[in-house]
C-alpha cells in the first residue's frame, strides 16, 4: 500500500470521523467551524492548493526513507519546495 493510500484512508476512516463528531458534539455545532465561516471558505481554498502538497511530501519522504540514510539532492530539492508551499499557504490563509 502506497504511503499516500495510508494518508487518504485516515482521512475517509474512522479516527478521523470520530474526532469531527466529538467536536461537533462538544460545540453544538451541525458542520466545522459554523461560526466562523470565512475561516472555513479560507482553509477549504487554501487546501485546494495545500493537499497536493501534502501527498507530495508523504511520497518522497517514503522513497527516501526506502532508499538510504543519506537524503538525495533531488528528493532534499523537492521536500524543501514542498516545505516551503505549505508554508506559504499557512502563512497567506491563515
Amino acid at each position: 500500500m502506497l504511503p499516500v493510500s495510508i494518508f487518504l484512508a485516515y482521512l475517509s476512516g474512522q479516527p478521523f470521523k470520530s474526532t469531527g463528531k466529538l467536536l461537533l458534539g462538544l460545540t453544538k455545532h451541525q458542520q466545522l467551524m459554523e461560526n466562523e465561516s470565512w475561516i472555513r471558505e479560507s482553509i477549504m481554498l487554501r487546501n485546494t492548493y495545500v493537499d497536493p502538497l501534502h501527498l507530495l511530501q508523504v511520497e518522497l519522504l517514503h522513497r527516501q526513507r526506502s532508499q538510504s540514510e543519506q537524503l538525495s539532492p533531488p528528493i532534499k530539492r523537492a521536500l524543501m519546495v514542498t516545505i516551503a508551499g505549505i508554508a506559504a499557504g499557512m502563512r497567506n490563509s491563515g
